[in-house]
């Protein structure tokens, strides 16, 4: 082996991002087992993922986002023990998430958007302790959003829009407590409403969260206005849109003094909040039905 080609195998970063590459990625680059950084996102990559991407044993970082590649996540993916970044989204990958997955541990951003997945979210994800963002939307997974999301202590950015995700809000999400942008907008959520309280589970909105996105426009969920969304002092953008919510909205929406998207329409809320639009709200896009 000569001295360059020593260098190149044992390289820690590999950085092609919109390179304007159109070949595949060669199985070769499982032999580079010092690579930290692999980064081949935005170019035209087709092809399969290798499955030897699986022996990079000290990978931290693999971006293959915005590519043309096809075929299935290979399963050999989670022996990736030490990888903290995966983005391979925006790919015209199909199949359901290997439940592997969850054996990377140490992962912290997972974002398997904008493509053409199938199947349910694994049951074993919730293992993932140290997850700041999950990212699946835009594909076609299916079943219900899993209890063991409770683990998800550090988790900020949880967005699985444009799914077929079904049945009732987890009671569990009460206690992503670091939780800012949740965007379950389009899919077949359901759920009925417990005394006095919306289909929201009732520890959902904590005082002090730190919630700033909250999409859960067309769904199938319904009741009134859950009046513990008044403790997210925090919440920029609130949409419950196409739905079946129902009854008086609260006057004192203006507590929500960040609040600058609240979008309520196609539901059958009546009553006016006072002072909307007044207070810090600039611009506020506010749309209710029936008011």
């Amino acid at each position: 082996m000569t001295k360059n080609s020593y260098l190149v195998k044992h390289r820690a970063m590999f950085k092609l991002s919109g390179s304007r590459i159109s070949s595949s990625i060669s199985a070769e680059l499982g032999n580079f087992t010092s690579l930290q950084t692999l980064d081949l996102s935005s170019n035209s990559l087709s092809g399969f993922i290798p499955s030897e991407l699986g022996q990079l044993q000290n990978l931290r970082i693999l971006q293959l986002y915005s590519n043309d590649l096809s075929g299935n996540i290979p399963s050999k993916i989670g022996d990736l023990r030490k990888l903290q970044v995966l983005r391979i989204g925006d790919n015209m990958l199909t199949g359901e998430i290997p439940p592997s997955v969850a054996n990377m541990s140490e992962l912290k951003v997972l974002a398997l958007g904008y493509y053409h997945l199938n199947g349910s979210i694994p049951f074993g994800i919730g293992k993932l302790k140290h997850l700041i963002s999950l990212d699946v939307q835009m594909n076609n997974i299916n079943g219900h959003i899993p209890e063991e999301i409770e683990g998800y202590e550090e988790l900020q950015n949880f967005a699985t829009s444009n799914n077929m995700l079904d049945g009732d809000l987890p009671s569990s999400m009460g206690s992503l407590k670091s939780l800012k942008i949740l965007d379950l907008a389009n899919n077949s959520l359901s759920g009925s409403i417990p005394t006095a309280l919306s289909s929201i589970p009732s520890n959902f909105c904590l005082r002090g969260s730190k919630r700033q996105q909250l999409f859960l426009a067309r769904n199938m969920l319904f009741g009134k206005f859950p009046l513990e969304l008044l403790n997210f002092s925090s919440i920029q953008q609130l949409d419950f849109s196409d739905s079946s919510f129902e009854g008086k909205l609260p006057s004192i929406l203006d507590k929500l003094q960040n609040l600058t998207d609240l979008v309520l329409n196609n539901n059958s809320f009546v009553g006016q909040p006072r002072n909307i639009g007044i207070v810090s709200l600039t611009p506020i896009t506010m749309l209710t039905a029936r008011l």
